[in-house]
């Protein structure tokens, strides 16, 4: 390196005899500045893969292992050794999804693409979800990079179980709305058509006092429904109080069979 000229140069030495020789300077500063730049952007590019938690696979077009880069998950995977030189059929994956990762592989290479595939992992624990990029590195081979996707797995299965809750129960909801109005339109009738008898003339004593109790009855049997809906409220709401106390069970599946007894025929 001459520091005056801030030049590289290679020199080649002739001796013509023992005392005196051709000395030959050549010129390689383009070449030194050119691996210079190639080295640091090897330095940036190294750097960037080291802050990416993936895996990084090369594979050949026959699915030979080339070269691995494990990050953070060695444990789920055997010794770099074993993995180099050995076949995506032998190492990592069931046969099946092997040969898709061929196929896709081999697609890659042909075609120029880039190429995804998700697969699991069978563990001492639960399973794990990886997804796998792979692009085409030369005529040869690809390079495949494998992210663990378990945790937006989970969630996208956790929030499809919630959709499906959540449509249920909105279906429930629309059905218990649609029964409450059925069972809500009986007894109003009834209020209604005795309230309109009682204002007749000609009617004795005893016919009034047994519309006024139907009345009763019918308008008692409107406010347990307006009870019921408002406990389911808040059952859905988990602000209910509930008390433990003793219960005649006779009675109470007595009134359960004259209340539902009539209906069966129909329902």
């Amino acid at each position: 390196f001459s520091p005056v000229s801030e030049h590289w140069l290679n020199l080649h030495i002739v001796w013509i005899n023992q005392s005196d020789c051709l000395a030959f300077f050549y010129d390689i500063s383009r070449e030194k500045n050119l691996i210079g730049e190639l080295q640091r952007a090897r330095n940036r590019y190294l750097t960037l893969l080291e802050a990416i938690p993936d895996i990084f696979f090369v594979i050949d077009r026959d699915g030979i292992y080339q070269d691995v880069v494990f990050k953070g998950q060695e444990k789920l995977y055997p010794e770099t050794t074993e993995i180099i030189g050995n076949s995506i059929f032998n190492v990592g994956f069931q046969k099946n999804m092997a040969r898709k990762i061929l196929e896709c592989i081999r697609k890659s290479i042909s075609a120029d693409t880039i190429e995804t595939i998700e697969y699991t992992l069978t563990t001492q624990g639960p399973p794990l979800f990886f997804e796998m990029r792979i692009a085409r590195l030369d005529e040869n081979s690809v390079v495949s990079i494998a992210r663990d996707i378990t945790r937006r797995k989970k969630a996208e299965f956790e929030l499809g179980i919630a959709k499906t809750k959540a449509e249920e129960a909105a279906e429930l909801k629309s059905r218990f709305l649609a029964n409450l109005s059925h069972d809500i339109r009986t007894p109003m009738n009834a209020i209604l058509g005795f309230t309109k008898i009682l204002t007749e003339p000609g009617l004795s004593d005893f016919e009034k006092e047994d519309y006024v109790q139907e009345i009763h009855l019918q308008g008692n049997i409107l406010m347990k429904m307006i009870e019921n809906t408002i406990q389911l409220s808040k059952i859905e709401t988990n602000t209910l109080d509930i008390n433990f106390s003793f219960t005649p069970v006779n009675r109470l599946l007595r009134e359960i069979l004259n209340y539902f007894y009539p209906q069966l025929p129909e329902n």
